[in-house]
């Protein structure tokens, strides 16, 4: 696998790993307690990227339940999470299309020397 390939893959994985993070995120919304999760990308020397997972740990906001007592909700802010996913799905896209314009270009290359 060549350097653009490479990179390309692992950004394919990475923007994954972003998007299995939002909606993991948005799927524990209504999780009393919940924090959520943030997935960054790291450059990993030689090209590309890796991810890398950390949990917020600010406090969601408080609410009384039923029986009067408080408890802390999810800290999820679903406004973040569609942010997250329109990139990370934009960035996913874009990465593909590399490898579909670099499997194009080495065919082309094998069409011409056959």
């Amino acid at each position: 696998m060549n350097i653009f390939s490479s990179t390309a893959a692992s950004g394919l994985r990475h923007f994954s790993d972003r998007l299995q993070g939002s909606a993991n995120n948005v799927a524990n919304v209504a999780t009393d307690g919940f924090k959520s999760v943030k997935v960054n990308g790291q450059t990993v020397q030689g090209g590309g990227v890796a991810s890398v997972v950390s949990r917020d740990q600010s406090p969601g906001m408080f609410a009384f339940d039923s029986a009067g007592e408080m408890r802390e909700l999810s800290n999820t802010d679903l406004e973040r999470e569609v942010v997250t996913q329109v990139a990370a799905g934009a960035a996913y896209a874009a990465n593909l299309a590399t490898l579909r314009a670099e499997e194009a270009t080495v065919g082309s290359l094998f069409d011409r020397k056959a």
